[in-house]
């Protein structure tokens, strides 16, 4: 026979085990690690007719997203080295406003927690940008990503393009 109490005990455990899952779905490390490369690729990317202001927002926004220091690898946009945080977001800025339109899209991100304070993110990008006079050209690149945890936020510290794949 079912009673109220064990009505009462079977709503509690569910509503536990929603509770949990939700926790589990919005705050885990990886769907963090997730937050952060999904925001990084919004900001670099620009609608047409965006305004100089609203670029420059968008460019210090990515900021604290960023590693202090953050090791670039991607050669085929003339951007490999070891750069300040600062100067990743004023080359960001740069080449959005050199152009009509950049659209940075995310497919196939993994993540794995290497430790408390480090991680990686694999993931393919679409990379779209129309220069202005010239066609819209697009690129599919295959990236790896280091990030470190410092006082409580992912920062991306390594960006490096794996592979060019094929359109």
């Amino acid at each position: 026979m079912v009673t109220r109490k064990s009505v009462y005990i079977l709503v509690a455990v569910v509503v536990v085990v929603v509770a949990a899952a939700v926790y589990w779905l919005v705050f885990s490390e990886e769907n963090r690690v997730r937050q952060v490369i999904n925001s990084g690729a919004g900001l670099v990317s620009k609608a047409a007719h965006e305004q100089p202001l609203v670029l420059a927002a968008k460019s210090n926004r990515l900021k604290p997203l960023l590693a202090d220091e953050l090791i670039v690898d991607i050669p085929a946009y003339h951007f490999q080295g070891k750069y300040h945080k600062n100067d990743v977001a004023t080359r960001v800025l740069a080449a959005m406003t050199q152009a009509e339109i950049i659209e940075v899209q995310v497919f196939d991100l993994a993540v794995t927690i290497s430790s408390d304070h480090q991680a990686a993110a694999v993931l393919t990008a679409e990379v779209s940008r129309k220069l202005t006079g010239h066609e819209k050209e697009t690129d599919y690149l295959q990236l790896a990503c280091g990030l470190e945890k410092k006082a409580g936020d992912w920062l991306i510290n390594h960006i490096e393009v794996i592979e060019t794949l094929e359109k």
